[in-house]
């Protein structure tokens, strides 16, 4: 088990990201959440097996427009919360 925390940046917000976020991780066997920063950014915090958080993050990265991910700065840490699911917060 592993944890993700990602920044997500680009044309994120206002665009339904935090909703195309969420359903990628209903493909994928990963806890956490999506919420909006007012940097302007997207915070994602996931976790679950390193294959799965791969996977999801790779997802993530293809999102078709209006949604343009141009940047994703991951940090891998040791999961700390066992997240039952994943949920956009607000």
């Amino acid at each position: 088990m592993k944890r993700v925390e990602a920044i997500a940046s680009g044309r994120v917000q206002g665009v339904n990201f935090r909703r195309h976020v969420k359903n990628i991780a209903a493909g994928h066997v990963v806890g956490g959440y999506v919420r909006n920063l007012e940097s302007g950014d997207v915070e994602i915090v996931a976790e679950g097996s390193e294959p799965e958080l791969k996977s999801f993050l790779s997802a993530v990265m293809e999102a078709s427009p209006p949604i343009d991910v141009r940047n994703i700065e991951v940090r891998c840490l040791e999961p700390s919360e066992g997240f039952g699911s994943f949920e956009i917060r607000r």
